[in-house]
């Protein structure tokens, strides 16, 4: 359970108590001064214990609150701390039309526009990414493979990933596989670990969490296997496949294995950056075994949360 401090003014008190009220109901543990500092306490104190006991700092920004020595103060403790922790610890919500002070200026902010939902999703999904970030740079992986065998129809499709993960820091218990596609996803196994929820985001996005056996220490490795099928995932004329790496690989192979009464026309791998995309042709190779014709993309030293899109066209 993450620990999430608020720093204001008094006069924001009723937007913020709003705010605790919401993340609270989210599981959050939230520290305000008027709940958690009791009668007698010294209040720097207090604050400095709030703070050092904290994983996040939603700093509630306006005129106000940027007047106040109270909050000035919360804000350098703050950004020392994130300096000492190498870690993003600050975010700032904006609730009065101002500008950022120059000592947050390179911060994305949240625009505070009334609509307490909004907002609170946009905090969640920041911890979020924030603790997959944390979680994967746990581990590198020696080597991927994953394979993609389609039907004779297309419309079928059997996904099997090999994997050799390797703890480098720490201990890992947690892995999350994701999955991109439209359609369905079908029978989902997993080696040596126990599936532990399967969250669906946008009717595209799968995220399939599970917990190994026992937890991997550092140093140590394991060899671990996901099989499912995914079903009427790519119907369409030009079709794609993301995959994107949330911790490093030393290699990573991608084999797409079609049946020749349902081939690609063609088909190439770019590297995907925002906007951008590069063809890496050059990785790919080319095999026929039994009617079938088979792709296959080698690629070595992929990066941390590198993205990847196969298209084709049937």
């Amino acid at each position: 359970m993450e620990k999430i401090f608020l720093s204001h003014t008094s006069i924001d008190k009723p937007i913020v108590r709003k705010f605790k009220k919401l993340l609270e109901v989210q599981s959050f543990d939230v520290w305000l001064d008027e709940d958690s500092i009791l009668i007698g306490d010294s209040i720097l104190k207090s604050i400095e214990r709030g703070l050092l006991m904290t994983d996040y700092v939603l700093l509630f920004i306006s005129r106000r609150a940027l007047e106040s020595p109270w909050v000035e103060k919360e804000i350098t403790a703050a950004i020392t701390l994130e300096i000492e922790k190498k870690d993003n610890l600050i975010l700032p919500i904006v609730i009065d039309d101002i500008e950022l002070p120059l000592f947050l200026k390179d911060k994305k902010y949240i625009k505070f526009n009334k609509n307490y939902k909004n907002c609170i999703n946009e905090i969640i999904s920041v911890i979020e990414r924030n603790k997959k970030r944390l979680e994967s740079s746990k581990i590198v992986s020696i080597s991927t493979d994953l394979t993609l065998t389609f039907d004779k129809s297309g419309h079928r499709t059997t996904y099997l990933k090999n994997q050799v993960l390797k703890c480098v820091r720490g201990d890992y218990n947690f892995h999350t596989d994701g999955i991109i596609v439209d359609g369905k996803i079908e029978n989902i196994e997993i080696t040596k670990a126990k599936i532990v929820s399967i969250d669906v985001v946008d009717d595209k996005r799968t995220f399939i969490k599970s917990q190994f056996t026992k937890p991997l220490l550092k140093n140590e490795t394991i060899e671990r296997q996901l099989k499912c099928f995914l079903i009427d995932c790519f119907p369409e004329s030009e079709e794609y496949w993301f995959i994107q790496k949330w911790h490093q690989s030393k290699k990573m192979k991608i084999i797409f294995d079609f049946s020749l009464e349902r081939k690609p026309y063609s088909i190439d791998i770019f590297e995907n950056e925002g906007t951008f995309e590069r063809i890496i042709t050059e990785e790919k190779k080319v095999s026929m075994e039994d009617n079938r014709i088979i792709y296959q993309f080698e690629i070595k030293a992929t990066k941390y949360a590198t993205r990847y899109v196969i298209r084709w066209n049937w």
